[in-house]
């Protein structure tokens, strides 16, 4: 009778470690279903949100300024809003000074933000016309400002982007 609770036992352990066996390769699977799974998320996440300047409003925020003629920079806080060939708003202070700059003609493409690329705008603001370049290099994100008057000689500034965020 011992042997045979033995025998049951020993066959009741033994069914045991089948099923366990079994329940851990069906974990397995699962896991490795579900790791492609959100790995096939991420991917579309990352291909399908990449955003177009041209069809995206898009908040490009500063934090370093360089005046291009006399080579000087500085720590500078502003930001710029885009919204497709639409006039671009450049916020500065905080928001307390914000200049409308008109948009007459956008020069390029650029398909990906996140990828290298540029794109520029023919832009007049008041008495004042000029270009906005937005630019991702392997260095970094930068925007170019040219302004000018024909009585006054130009603005030309170099601004470096720390953050570019999707704009409601």
């Amino acid at each position: 009778m011992k042997r045979h609770s033995t025998f049951g036992i020993q066959f009741i352990e033994h069914r045991y470690l089948k099923t366990s066996r079994f329940v851990s390769g069906c974990l397995h699977f699962s896991r490795i279903r579900l790791m492609i799974a959100l790995n096939l998320i991420l991917w579309i996440t990352i291909t399908g949100f990449s955003q177009d300047i041209a069809q995206t409003s898009l908040t490009w925020k500063v934090n370093y300024l360089n005046d291009q003629a006399s080579q000087q920079s500085l720590p500078y806080a502003c930001s710029f809003k885009t919204n497709g060939s639409q006039d671009i708003l450049w916020m500065q202070r905080n928001g307390q000074f914000t200049s409308t700059l008109n948009v007459s003609g956008l020069n390029g493409s650029w398909a990906n933000i996140d990828s290298v690329g540029t794109v520029s705008y023919s832009i007049t603001s008041g008495t004042e016309s000029g270009s906005i370049a937005f630019e991702r290099t392997t260095e970094g994100i930068f925007v170019y400002l040219t302004l000018s008057q024909s009585t006054a000689q130009s603005l030309s500034y170099k601004f470096s982007v720390s953050e570019v965020t999707p704009t409601n």
